[in-house]
């Protein structure tokens, strides 16, 4: 009875065994994507905009070092956590972070844009997956040359390719040299148009009052320098981070808030 036993008792150990390995093979050959806990951000033909940042999800890369084949591995997915602080602001860092969410287009009429609203950022770089399961990048940022960029606007915008009906789960690898801040959207190309125009009209009513008390200023500092040089220097160092922090120094980049390519 003893030997019996035993025998049992092997014969047990070994399914046990067998069965963790053939778990941890056939998790390998799994599709990562979608990921059934995750929010699916559904593009619909009511919707001209949509906010991702509850369906945003962030990594965060300390040292740099990862790849897009790194973040595709089923072993990330519970790396990644959720977006709950509303606009992803991680303040000055040089930290790198991955950004990911999940869209779902079931209005297959309309042209779809993602748009980063943060053109001081270094490098943005927008992973979309192909029909065959590899992933292309496409890198904008600061210093990209903004004639080459698909869509001429000041901000990084991307044009997502989007199927009827297709859930794709897309990652971006973002990083800066100063605040990290990352307003992401989706916008119907029609509207995004009507906003860039908008805010174009804005900026340019903004700058020209800005100009107004910096040219009054400079007036009154010709008239008594002692009083007024602090205050003229303050509001000249204040204009120059304005614009520079919303990414309008560069002429070219002026002359593209309203254009969609």
């Amino acid at each position: 009875m003893s030997s019996t036993y035993q025998n049992i008792s092997w014969a047990i150990k070994f399914l046990f065994v067998f069965w963790v390995l053939l778990m941890l093979a056939g998790s390998g050959n799994e599709p990562p994507h979608p990921i059934e806990s995750e929010q699916i951000l559904e593009l619909s033909d009511s919707q001209t905009h949509l906010e991702i940042e509850n369906g945003l999800y962030i990594f965060e890369d300390d040292q740099g070092d990862f790849t897009i084949e790194d973040m595709t591995r089923p072993i990330m997915d519970m790396q990644f956590m959720p977006n709950i602080e509303g606009t992803l602001n991680k303040g000055f860092t040089e930290t790198v972070y991955w950004l990911r969410f999940q869209v779902q287009n079931a209005s297959p009429d309309k042209t779809w844009l993602l748009e980063v609203a943060a053109p001081s950022l270094s490098s943005a770089t927008l992973y979309s997956p192909a029909d065959n399961g590899v992933y292309t990048a496409k890198e904008l940022g600061r210093n990209s040359d903004l004639k080459e960029r698909e869509v001429y606007h000041r901000n990084l915008v991307y044009t997502l390719e989007l199927e009827e009906g297709a859930v794709k789960t897309y990652y971006m690898r973002v990083e800066s040299e100063g605040p990290l801040q990352i307003p992401v959207s989706i916008w119907e190309v029609k509207r995004f148009e009507e906003k860039a125009r908008t805010t174009t009209v804005f900026i340019g009513i903004v700058s020209g009052i800005l100009f107004v008390v910096l040219l009054y200023h400079f007036a009154q500092f010709i008239k008594s320098p002692p009083t007024e040089l602090f205050v003229f220097r303050v509001l000249g160092i204040f204009i120059h981070f304005y614009f520079y922090f919303n990414g309008w120094l560069d002429a070219d980049i002026y002359m593209a808030g309203s254009a969609v390519a």
